[in-house]
């Protein structure tokens, strides 16, 4: 299991090369999505290979590049990733509550069913959320 202070070195990794090296410092978000999506892309094709070395390598780079991205986003004052990871924690209580609440589910396809109606619904108030905005 990963420790917090492997989690937490590494966003400080980011936050040096954002301080000291020049490459970096120029990067946005804008600039560093094409890089996201070459990353996940390459965890996808090692997974779909079944090189497993290559999914461990491919996850790191992947995080690396969240990090940085997290990283800039902090900066520009829009988001941390500690905001990222409180909102996909949530996400994931509400997702599954036939864990985090004990309601009653017989099966898979019920579980799956529930999730994308919570999904969906989640959808919806955000649009209606845009709106009065």
């Amino acid at each position: 299991m990963i420790q917090k202070k492997q989690f937490f070195d590494l966003l400080a990794l980011a936050h040096t090369l954002r301080e000291k090296n020049p490459w970096h410092q120029k990067q946005r978000i804008e600039t560093l999505s094409k890089h996201v999506l070459e990353e996940a892309t390459e965890v996808h094709t090692a997974i779909q290979e079944k090189d497993w070395e290559e999914v461990q390598e491919e996850i790191g780079d992947l995080m690396w590049v969240l990090a940085i991205v997290a990283e800039v986003a902090q900066e520009k004052g829009l988001f941390s990733m500690q905001d990222s990871i409180d909102t996909i924690y949530k996400k994931i209580i509400r997702r599954n509550p036939h864990i985090f609440t004990g309601k009653k589910v017989s099966s898979e396809k019920e579980i799956r069913k529930q999730y994308l109606e919570i999904k969906q619904q989640e959808k919806k108030e955000k649009a209606r959320k845009r709106k009065t905005q």
